[in-house]
């Protein structure tokens, strides 16, 4: 398995989000992408994390 691409720190400090569960449902699917060759740089990751918490706000 590679080294992660991002942290929950990232999270925090580049999208705004609080701690908690979110987190870590956004840092396996950034990591399932990861695994699956969908993302492969930080700034991949934070773009599809951040779309994610957009695609979730929507679903509200």
């Amino acid at each position: 398995m590679p080294p992660p691409l991002i942290t929950g720190r990232d999270l925090i400090g580049a999208l705004g989000l609080e701690g908690g569960p979110q987190i870590g449902r956004l840092l396996e699917a950034v990591r399932e992408a990861q695994a699956a060759g969908e993302v492969g740089t930080r700034e991949e990751a934070l773009a599809l994390a951040l779309r994610l918490v957009e695609d979730q706000g929507a679903g509200r």
